[in-house]
């Protein structure tokens, strides 16, 4: 099966549901939006017919099946992990026999989550390092480097060792009686990835709808569901040159690379597009807002609590007018009672 690209100028554009609900059409379909605010938007502008289709957010989807494997006592979990490279660290400087100065031994610890992230991407991959690998490192590489894989050496053998149920005298000595050991033990990550097969074998099409950017594991969603003989179709708006350009060079054209296929642009009129401010594009895809007088703004929105108040430079700037605003308006509602600030301040923050 294939990979493809659903596009248009907006998301939440007409062109852009009609292609979706021709995916619909096609059989049962697994579509995964980006954030919840998608999933909503999907959910209840009336476009798309769901019907048999489940849509839900990728974090919904872990949060599914992450229920079952956290609470199974096969599980290595995350924590677990960390855990045992704290040990791993502390018994591995405390027994080399190599001079290794004190100011390396510090950075592993000052460092052990970043390096875990690093490890976990690896075993993630169940990449293995072996001692002529090693040899390779010594002869490019510093000797942070060379330790820092020969660490994730001794970091996958205790993993493989839990999973086995086999531990050496070594091991045992690192973790003592601190990680309950069950046989079958598995991590974290293999049990999403078996857990992630077991749920997209009930659908026929994946959607990922409106991602920026792409994790380990949804590209493995993205690889597995293609491996198992299912299409997969990505969503994407384009109507800025910059984030167009970033989304093609830099999450379709490498994922296209990877997967072993041909990556061709959408067929959208950029220059159209381009041609255009922001501005522009507010004007065209909601004439009615920005034509309307400020007081009757809010009365042309769906739920009456957005108006369109200007462009801003960048995110930083949008995000001081935001809190300009509510400094103000609780200033000019509150009149310096602490109570009424405290009582504003909980309908604002979580």
């Amino acid at each position: 099966m294939s990979l493809y690209v659903l596009s248009s100028k907006d998301l939440c554009d007409d062109n852009l549901n009609a292609q979706l609900n021709e995916v619909y059409e096609k059989g049962r379909c697994l579509h995964i939006c980006a954030t919840q605010s998608l999933k909503k938007l999907r959910l209840f502008d009336g476009k798309l017919s769901v019907n048999n289709n489940y849509l839900l957010t990728f974090s919904e989807l872990i949060k599914t099946i992450g229920n079952g494997i956290y609470e199974s006592d096969k599980c290595i979990k995350s924590s677990d992990q960390k855990y045992i490279l704290f040990k791993l660290i502390k018994y591995y400087f405390e027994n080399k026999s190599d001079k290794i100065s004190i100011l390396t031994e510090n950075t592993f610890n000052e460092l052990r989550h970043q390096i875990f992230n690093f490890y976990d991407f690896l075993l993630f991959y169940d990449i293995s390092i072996d001692f002529e690998t090693i040899k390779l490192i010594k002869q490019n590489y510093t000797e942070f480097e060379v330790l820092l894989f020969s660490l994730y050496k001794e970091f996958k053998k205790i993993i493989d060792e839990l999973r086995s149920n086999n531990l050496s005298f070594q091991t045992l000595e690192i973790l003592a009686d601190d990680i309950k050991v069950t046989h079958g033990m598995e991590t974290v990550n293999k049990l999403k990835r078996q857990s992630i097969r077991e749920y997209i074998k009930n659908y026929d099409t994946v959607i990922l709808d409106g991602f920026l950017f792409l994790t380990d594991i949804q590209k493995y969603v993205i690889k597995i569901a293609l491996k198992m003989g299912k299409n997969v179709y990505l969503t994407a708006k384009f109507n800025n040159k910059i984030t167009d350009d970033y989304l093609n060079s830099y999450l379709f054209k490498p994922l296209f690379d990877e997967i072993g296929e041909e990556y061709n642009l959408p067929n959208i009129n950029f220059k159209e597009i381009y041609n255009n401010t922001a501005l522009d594009f507010l004007r065209n895809t909601y004439p009615d807002v920005l034509n309307a007088r400020k007081k009757d703004t809010t009365n042309l929105l769906k739920d009456g609590s957005v108006q369109i108040v200007k462009p801003f430079f960048n995110r930083e700037s949008e995000w001081r007018y935001i809190v300009e605003q509510i400094s103000s308006k609780i200033k000019d509602a509150c009149e310096n009672n602490e109570d009424k600030i405290r009582k504003y301040l909980r309908m604002i923050l979580p």
